[in-house]
């Protein structure tokens, strides 16, 4: 996703669309995002610079949920995605907590 300007985008189904990278932090910049899946895909890195930028924008309450399992994901589950109300388990296989 190269754009950084969005409409209100309530949920992101990105799953199985051969995503490769890290997590684009400007997702995190989607206004009125509650849920994000980009499970099954070939992203790779930390979550970091994702909830950063949803810190940045105070919108850390906003996001309910965030399923990135079955990618390649390591580091800790930042602390402002560990809160979720729904985060897929799943990916902790590869992302340890923190």
């Amino acid at each position: 996703m190269q754009s950084d300007e969005y409409t209100c985008v309530y949920r992101a189904l990105l799953s199985f669309v051969l995503f490769a990278g890290p997590l684009p932090a400007n997702l995190a910049k989607a206004p009125g995002l509650f849920y994000l899946s980009v499970s099954n895909n070939s992203l790779i890195g930390g979550l970091e610079p994702f909830a950063t930028a949803l810190a940045a924008n105070n919108d850390t309450s906003r996001l309910f949920g965030l399923d990135a399992s079955n990618n390649r994901l390591t580091g800790p589950i930042p602390n402002g995605l560990e809160k979720l109300g729904m985060l897929n388990p799943d990916f902790t296989i590869d992302a340890a907590r923190g």
